[in-house]
């Protein structure tokens, strides 16, 4: 007889070791509650203990020489195909679908900075923030 295995999103086991690091529900009790079998909670905590420190490296600790800082704004679009904005400098304002050199191009503004109106439809725009203006 053999048992379907469940799999636990990345999130999910996050969400139960936190239960029980934060909120002090014991290990018998998630078990119990989530059918686990405390071996696979152990090894869950270990790597996410062993995997911790990512959270806290930058940007450049992640993806070492696959990711260039660059000059400028028109630097980056004439290079890349996946453009990052990190800060709100008012040229980033200025961006518009001249400054599109790849087709298709994805513009992930961290700061929502870039009038998404201005930009054609060859490029994937994902705002991930808001513009601060004080």
């Amino acid at each position: 007889m053999s048992k379907n295995r469940r799999n636990f999103t990345p999130e999910k086991k996050v969400a139960i070791l936190k239960k029980n690091l934060l909120e002090k529900v014991p290990v018998s009790d998630l078990c119990d509650q989530y059918a686990l079998h405390p071996t696979v909670f152990y090894r869950w905590q270990k790597e996410f203990f062993e995997n911790g420190a990512r959270a806290f490296e930058n940007v450049k600790g992640q993806f070492g020489d696959r990711l260039a800082y660059l000059g400028s704004v028109k630097e980056c679009f004439s290079v890349s195909s996946v453009c990052v904005i990190t800060t709100q400098e008012k040229e980033f304002q200025e961006i518009d679908s001249s400054y599109i050199v790849h087709s298709p191009m994805t513009l992930i503004d961290c700061w929502g900075v870039v009038d998404a109106s201005k930009l054609d439809e060859s490029v994937k725009y994902v705002s991930i923030g808001r513009c601060w203006t004080g």
